[in-house]
């Protein structure tokens, strides 16, 4: 269900607040003012300080929202002036001359105001432009700060959940191992096998557990182990078509550990069936800091709708809180396939 707008909780109600609040303080009855050539007392001066009211919130959402993080942010400083400027003579522009337009309605000789109106919005047009680049860095400080304080919050209590569900691991290791020695003795080398890819997989949790990021090399290595070990069932099978493709040798890149495993378990989880015939689809790219991975199922399972959404949501959250500003992710699902590709860079 798509969430409720919440005014009082987006990022502009405090400064839109602000500025209603000025636009009524400026036009209550009585108050003498004077704002570049209008006074209070005229008959335009409410139409050219609600004009001016919406000029000055179209600047300052333009800058704030558009300008600073799309350009400023990521470094594009030429193409940030020149919006930035082309804006400011838009606006300034604009406003300028419908003040004019309104102004002849009083006088009749305007040229000693146009110098005054033409000044009055260049100072305060910039005073904007200026403050909306202020709030939007101090909003995103702020923002992320939070994210920060959430994201160690939230790391913690997954390693106290992780400790509490811990089974002593030396033991458990140890009865891997015996396990293992067991079916090599009586010759199931295929249970030894998995044996032997389960007590990998659990190995390189625990190792991980306390990493803020590995490898990419010991993530595929993790994601192999995994692949393996749930096709064992389906080895001699042809009700599943597996396709895995990683590089043989992966750039010297660090991801965040297990960030891409939620991916190939839902694809098993739901796109594997006993009798109805199945494709699986696993590809990962590595370059210039870059990895691309692509996961694609079939669906063959009617809950997979419902059983993929908190999954998922879980995936979103992990993504935007550890890759917020350098991942992209498309998801697409239609009635019979479920294809996911995620960059990370």
């Amino acid at each position: 269900m798509k969430a409720r707008f919440n005014f009082w909780k987006h990022e502009y109600s405090l400064p839109l607040i602000l500025g209603l609040i000025i636009f009524i303080v400026l036009n209550l009855n009585g108050l003498e003012l004077t704002l570049g050539a209008f006074h209070s007392g005229s008959r335009v001066y409410r139409v050219a300080m609600l004009y001016g009211f919406l000029s000055n919130a179209s600047i300052f959402y333009l800058v704030a929202d558009r300008l600073v993080p799309r350009l400023l942010k990521k470094r594009h400083f030429l193409a940030f002036s020149l919006w930035f400027s082309l804006i400011f003579v838009i606006f300034t522009t604009s406003e300028t001359f419908i003040d004019i337009a309104l102004l002849k309605q009083i006088y009749l000789n305007l040229d000693e105001l146009i110098y005054e109106l033409a000044e009055y919005n260049v100072i305060s047009h910039i005073f904007v432009m200026v403050a909306a680049v202020i709030y939007r860095f101090s909003n995103d400080w702020f923002m992320n700060e939070q994210l920060q304080r959430q994201l160690k919050e939230e790391k913690l209590s997954s390693e106290l959940s992780f400790l509490k569900s811990q089974i002593n691991p030396h033991f458990l290791f140890n009865t891997l191992n015996n396990l293992f020695s067991s079916a090599q003795k009586n010759g199931d080398e295929e249970t030894a096998a998995g044996i032997a890819q389960l007590a990998n997989l659990m190995r390189y949790m625990l190792h991980t557990s306390d990493q803020t990021s590995i490898r990419l090399e010991e993530e595929i290595k993790y994601l192999e182990s995994f692949i393996e070990l749930q096709t064992m069932r389906w080895r001699n099978s042809e009700q599943l078509q597996l396709s895995v493709s990683f590089p043989e040798t992966p750039a010297d890149i660090h991801i965040k550990p297990m960030i891409l495993i939620p991916f190939i378990e839902n694809a098993f989880k739901y796109g594997v069936s006993s009798h109805i015939p199945s494709r699986i689809i696993v590809s990962l790219e590595a370059f210039y800091g870059s990895v691309i991975f692509h996961c694609t199922n079939d669906i063959v399972n009617d809950n997979q709708l419902e059983a993929s959404g908190i999954g998922l949501t879980n995936v979103k959250r992990r993504l935007e809180l550890l890759y917020k500003d350098s991942h992209q992710l498309d998801i697409k699902q239609d009635k019979d396939q479920f294809t996911v590709q995620l960059e990370l860079t």
